[in-house]
């Protein structure tokens, strides 16, 4: 069967790095990417066979073009310390890597739980994302924030779902926004320039009511309305 690299991204994952690394055990290797952790995920890692590199934070998609870099195997899973796969995931990925086809990637869906619960709506309900990705075809287009798989040739879809434990609580939720918030605007600066009265009050409001209304934000409850 063809071999599988895995690659984590942490940065202070001691609470989330070993599950993670649980959740990758039929992988062939684990490389972990850390943006200077002061805590003991380098030090877990290592205790569990994964090859840690080091890298001065200078954005996600260049960490993760990094950890792309570092692997043995041409395939490649793609994991942030905070997502799981579970075993019908596990079986599925599997099984593609003994025949991908004409396949250079493969998107997956999350399933995402915040402050304690599942997010059925809210517009996460369509959450994909693609992490499975023969490295020799793929790799992240450099943007500040929300950093999207760029890959040369076809793309298809795995059935099953990783789990992905998001935000703790509204803290962690508030300060992970307010990074985002800052690395968006410094994209936008760069490539628009002027922000107008549209982007401050039409498009937020547009936003909410999307989300709480028409994606149905309201059936989750308290955690769809703070989203």
């Amino acid at each position: 069967m063809t071999k599988l690299s895995a690659v984590i991204f942490t940065y202070n994952e001691e609470a989330n790095i070993e599950a993670a690394m649980d959740s990758l055990s039929f992988a062939d290797e684990v490389v972990v990417i850390d943006s200077g952790s002061t805590d003991r995920t380098r030090e877990i890692a290592e205790s569990r066979k994964a090859r840690v590199y080091q890298f001065e934070f200078e954005g996600y998609a260049v960490q993760k073009n990094r950890g792309i870099e570092k692997c043995s195997f041409d395939w490649v899973l793609i994991l942030d310390a905070d997502e799981r796969i579970p075993l019908d995931l596990r079986s599925e990925i599997q099984e593609v890597l003994k025949n991908p086809g004409e396949s250079k990637g493969f998107s997956i869906g999350r399933n995402n739980y915040f402050m304690g619960k599942r997010v059925r709506f809210s517009g996460w309900q369509h959450d994909r994302v693609t992490r499975l990705v023969n490295r020799q075809y793929a790799r992240y287009g450099i943007t500040a924030v929300h950093e999207e798989m760029q890959v040369d040739g076809k793309i298809s879809r795995l059935k099953n779902k990783m789990d992905h434990y998001t935000y703790r609580d509204l803290d962690s939720y508030l300060s992970k926004s307010w990074k985002y918030a800052t690395l968006g605007a410094h994209d936008r600066y760069t490539r628009h320039g002027k922000v107008t009265a549209y982007h401050l009050l039409i498009k937020p409001a547009w936003g909410f009511m999307n989300r709480y209304f028409l994606k149905l934000g309201f059936l989750d409850g308290k955690v769809g309305l703070v989203i």
